[in-house]
């Protein structure tokens, strides 16, 4: 039973209680979508047919004006184009006809508009939704001479709910992440870390050792299992000592912690380069400099703090650290929300990258003391799937919150929940396996094979990788969609899509790379569908910028699995590689991303596009062709 629980395989439980939440969660948001939609149209019908009829009165006031100086009807001259106008400003007017008192058409203006979802669905009369109609009459003196025809939109509500209710889908997904890591951790300290306990402690006394008790919890059942052993251990641990406390740390408490932190550093994913760019700069500061300032200093933080960090967490603890981090971070997203200078906006950009970088390295730190060397790859995936999915949320709340209330109070959310993940991460990583941490076999083995083969992977895969996203999804793409007009909460729905595909085809690439195409294979579809989606959409219209955005997010979702598995294996778990791997990302993407900035600055963006294409393609290549080079000379006696 023992083996049953250690082996026990989280990652098809989270699959089940992903698919378990994602079907309740969207039958509960389809069912709220179609009754909201049914009753506002019910409630606002008064409002529109009010509206249509005011709407209504200008014209037939207007029209009869004209006709009191004796002109007849027909041959008032104008109405087509005073009638186009009126629908041209007035969107709740579908169609406007104006005929004489015997019928005849003197001008019929209708707006082209598809048909609304309700009457798609052939539902809308039966549930006694459809657009209103008034006909007024014209009168000249006491004489009817003809009357007008409105004709209200029934579209008109749907597209002022459209967007209500694309965020309710947005926000569904980010419930839908949320739960199952709430789940996992209410499973985990119902089930999971009571069980575990329980064996510890019953193993530790089947060894005639009697130095520990644990705190009872769980279902009833496990509760009185630990008290029976509780009450076994003070009565034979003798009168010279009392048992201590025994702690079972569990990797779901440091997984909820990340995604909460993660999720709260993250609120300002979708608008942080436009809430730089319209903040107050020196007159020598360029707009598009500005705008990549924030993630500028974001990454030169993380190169130069990540490689220190681990020290800290091994000196003073995991959840110290990442407590540590959290509050600060909480601190410079308020201050960020208050700020109205770029500086203020650069500084606690730069405050939460070191933040984020403890903590992060907090987590990773634990996990793999948790559960040894030889996983670190695991340990990694978790890691970055956490990361991913805080991203994920935090775009999207972030997105949603900013473009109903501000950007700062998105800012002022994202600080409390930094807090919450503070308090999550001092209780949850406060200690670690007693266990030292075990390294794999390849560690041990510091050879050269592996070389060449590293640097290429490193300049060839992941750092055009990381450039990508820096300048694609972290700055050109949130300022071309603010051009055009998008709204906050637009903007995020589109940069959501990025997280979301490494989110969904992660675990695809992973497949892949193992049982069908292999790593390097599975590598190279996904740097030829990102750098596809660069050069065939590009940053044109709203449309097309979405496509480049979900395109290289497809992309690198089948590329970013496979490169997290021959990371590891080409860092043979030398700390000296990793921390190079580390360093030189980051450095490397920094000094592309303002290199960016200042193309972007002089309006060429195809090239700026065309030319990361060519990188990703360019390393693509370099990294092929250093493994051919490997296999060969492997081949060799």
């Amino acid at each position: 039973m023992a083996s049953r629980v250690d082996n026990l395989d989280m990652l098809r439980v989270r699959a089940r209680m992903t698919a378990i939440l994602t079907s309740v969660v969207v039958l509960w948001v389809f069912l709220f979508s179609f009754v909201t939609l049914v009753f506002l149209d019910r409630a606002i019908a008064p409002e529109l047919q009010q509206r249509t009829r005011l709407i209504g009165n200008v014209v037939r006031d207007n029209l009869q004006q004209t006709l009191s100086t004796g002109i007849p009807i027909q041959m008032v001259g104008g109405v087509d184009t005073y009638l186009g106008e009126i629908i041209d400003e007035f969107a709740e007017i579908r169609r406007i006809t104006v005929e004489t008192s015997k019928g005849e058409v003197v001008a019929d203006l209708t707006r082209d508009e598809p048909p609304a979802l309700l009457d798609r669905l052939e539902i809308g009369r039966r549930l006694g939704i459809t657009g209103s109609e008034q006909r007024m009459p014209v009168l000249v003196g006491n004489e009817v001479v003809g009357q007008i025809h409105l004709v209200s939109s029934a579209l008109f509500v749907e597209t002022r709910l459209r967007s209500v209710l694309l965020d309710a889908a947005v926000l569904a997904l980010a419930v839908i992440l949320i739960g199952v890591e709430v789940t996992l951790v209410v499973g985990s300290n119902m089930i999971l870390l009571p069980l575990r306990s329980i064996i510890a402690l019953a193993r530790e006394q089947a060894q005639g050792r009697f130095v520990h008790t644990i705190a009872p919890g769980g279902l009833p059942t496990l509760r009185l299992v630990a008290r029976r052993l509780n009450g076994h251990a003070r009565d034979l641990a003798g009168t010279r000592t009392q048992p201590v406390r025994m702690v079972v740390p569990v990797l779901t408490d440091m997984r909820l912690a990340l995604f909460t932190f993660v999720t709260a550093t993250e609120v300002t994913a979708s608008f942080l380069p436009i809430y730089a760019r319209d903040a107050t700069r020196p007159d020598w500061l360029e707009p598009g400099l500005a705008a990549a300032a924030p993630s500028a200093l974001y990454l030169a933080a993380l190169a130069v703090l990540s490689p220190f960090a681990s020290r800290l967490v091994r000196r003073f603890g995991a959840g110290q650290v990442f407590a540590a981090a959290s509050m600060p971070a909480a601190l410079a997203l308020a201050g960020m929300a208050v700020t109205d200078s770029i500086a203020g906006v650069v500084l606690g950009r730069g405050a939460i990258a070191i933040c984020y970088a403890f903590a992060t390295i907090a987590c990773q730190d634990f996990a793999l003391a948790l559960r040894g060397g030889s996983e670190g790859t695991r340990v990694s995936a978790v890691i970055m799937a956490m990361i991913f999915g805080g991203t994920f949320c935090g775009a999207a709340i972030g997105g949603i919150l900013s473009d109903r209330y501000g950007y700062g109070a998105a800012m002022l959310l994202g600080a409390g929940l930094s807090i919450v993940a503070g308090i999550l991460g001092y209780r949850g990583l406060g200690a670690t396996s007693d266990a030292p941490v075990r390294e794999s076999a390849s560690a041990i083995s510091t050879g050269t094979t592996l070389h060449v083969t590293f640097y290429a992977f490193l300049f060839g895969i992941v750092v055009p990788l990381n450039l990508v996203t820096a300048v694609c999804i972290w700055y050109l793409a949130p300022l071309r969609l603010a051009e055009l007009g998008a709204s906050p909460a637009e903007t995020a729905r589109v940069i959501m899509l990025f997280y979301l595909f490494q989110l969904v085809l992660g675990p695809v690439a992973a497949k892949l790379a193992v049982s069908w195409l292999g790593p390097v294979s599975t590598m190279a579809v996904g740097a030829v569908i990102a750098a596809s989606a660069l050069v065939a959409f590009g940053l044109g219209t709203f449309w097309l910028t979405m496509a480049m955005v979900a395109g290289v997010g497809a992309g690198f979702a089948l590329l970013r699995g496979p490169a997290l598995e021959f990371a590891a294996e080409c860092a043979h778990g030398s700390p000296h590689r990793l921390t190079i791997y580390r360093v030189v990302e980051r450095s490397v993407t920094l000094v592309g991303l303002l290199a960016a900035a200042s193309i972007n600055g002089n309006g060429d963006r195809d090239s700026l596009l065309n030319g990361l294409c060519a990188l990703v393609i360019g390393g693509l290549l370099i990294f092929i062709a250093s493994v051919a080079i490997e296999s060969r000379s492997e081949e060799r006696p």
